[in-house]
């Protein structure tokens, strides 16, 4: 699980994330290069506290931000 707290469900050919909580809520990510027009797109984490957490996780995971 990663920083949102999501999990892996396919890495190929794109990568497919799912909420545990709420199996409707995925995120897929396109590999670079994909040609198809990228959406614009936000992910909603429920609360300010949340953002807190998630901002944590990624710091701990040694990501820039």
């Amino acid at each position: 699980m990663g920083v949102f707290g999501l999990n892996v469900a396919m890495e190929e050919p794109v990568l497919g994330l799912l909420s545990p909580q709420l199996p409707s809520a995925q995120l897929i990510i396109t590999p670079r290069g994909t040609e198809t027009p990228r959406a614009d797109f936000g992910i909603d984490v429920g609360d300010g506290d949340a953002v807190d957490v998630a901002h944590e996780r990624a710091l701990a995971m040694g990501m820039r931000i």
